[in-house]
């Protein structure tokens, strides 16, 4: 599952190559989200498009990665699911433990 987050669509980046994608990668479920109309992307919008979501390496990139991070830990603990681990675009890694520094994220 690729989740893409902006602002806007027209915010977005790559709209052509990841419309592209979801047409033609067959196990690719590409799901657009623009924050200005729902808000800031959650482990609730995550559970609402693959319940199972916990169950998978999770990536998280861009400005607002850490933000996103520090929700998803919060979230685990309260859910009870054994650990988060994502990365940054910059290679960051956060790991089920929350860091005092943010994680740099390449927009």
């Amino acid at each position: 599952m690729l989740v893409h987050s902006a602002p806007r669509t027209r915010d977005g980046i790559f709209p052509s190559e990841l419309h592209m994608a979801r047409r033609q990668v067959d196990w690719l479920d590409y799901y657009e989200h623009h924050s200005r109309q729902h808000g800031r992307l959650t482990p609730e919008d995550l559970g609402r498009l693959r319940p199972d979501w916990r169950e998978h390496e999770t990536w998280a990139c861009g400005p607002a990665a850490a933000a996103l991070l520090d929700t998803a830990e919060d979230h685990r603990g309260r859910e009870g699911f054994a650990s988060v681990s994502m990365r940054s675009a910059s290679g960051s890694r956060r790991s089920g433990r929350r860091s005092s520094t943010p994680t740099p994220a390449a927009g």
